[in-house]
């Protein structure tokens, strides 16, 4: 498996490039495109089908070198193995090794009755975005609509939708003053007075909420979920696009009223 083991900043095309990195550790033999050469991120589209390459030959050659250095390894630990009648930490490891050097054994045999100069393509720019769109998608639905909990990997810590008590977020009164600065200007331009402490008797201009509760995509950190280095000044900001988690949280919530009993709710402590 290859894990992105350092963060993404722009996207999915970042995202294309460390996992690009990742993958060439793991196998050295791939061929990659040379993003040197590309002098415009916007030339690298999602239209665009770059691969990742594996040629049969390359592969064999690189196998059969780690074969060598496994085997080499297996018999180092043997000589140092005095104890051999007894399983020991390096007893186990000669086992591992030994498992390791059978399977890069039988790949080697399967490339050899192969063509030297086959391909086979790992991975296309298209495809990646692909994934890692509809597994953003997973991600939403279990989040707004069935009220999960994501743990994200690399001890990043979880995702999951927050409700809070808009009463103990804006005081008892509830009021919802965007609505009720716009109400307060319309009675001014229709020549009323609104009510104020020079106006007792004027018109009253308040808007309160009508839904009791605010509803987030939230980001917990807490109690050791999160192992980044200085995790307390990173933040998150959930996407706010046609398809991002915001619109659908919004959307999933108006169609369905009862959707907020699935969602975690934090009340205020005295």
């Amino acid at each position: 498996m290859i894990e992105l083991r350092e963060p993404i900043i722009n996207g999915t095309l970042d995202a294309f490039k460390w996992w690009l990195k990742s993958a060439k550790k793991e196998k050295p033999f791939l061929k990659t495109p040379n993003f040197s050469k590309i002098r415009k991120k916007m030339v690298l589209v999602k239209d665009k089908d770059v691969p990742v390459i594996s040629v049969n030959k390359d592969e064999l050659t690189y196998l059969r070198n780690k074969l060598l250095t496994i085997d080499a390894e297996t018999i180092s630990l043997e000589k140092s193995d005095i104890k051999k009648y007894y399983f020991t930490a390096t007893t186990h490891k000669i086992f591992a090794l030994k498992k390791e050097m059978k399977e890069i054994e039988d790949k080697i045999k399967v490339l050899e009755k192969s063509n030297p100069e086959g391909t086979k393509t790992l991975m296309t720019y298209k495809t990646f975005c692909t994934i890692i769109e509809k597994y953003n998608q997973k991600v939403i639905k279990a989040l707004v609509e069935e009220g999960a909990s994501i743990k994200l990997w690399n001890n990043l810590g979880y995702l999951y939708i927050l409700k809070k008590d808009k009463k103990d977020m804006f005081g008892m009164n509830n009021i919802d003053w965007s609505a009720s600065n716009a109400y307060k200007q319309e009675l001014i331009d229709a020549g009323e007075t609104p009510k104020d402490e020079k106006h007792p008797e004027g018109k009253n201009w308040f808007q309160f909420y009508e839904d009791p509760h605010y509803l987030r995509v939230a980001w917990t950190k807490k109690y050791g979920t999160c192992k980044v280095p200085n995790n307390s000044v990173y933040a998150f900001y959930p996407t706010k696009s046609r398809s991002g988690i915001s619109n659908a949280l919004t959307k999933a919530n108006r169609i369905n009223e009862y959707l907020r009993e699935k969602y975690i709710t934090i009340k205020k402590t005295a």
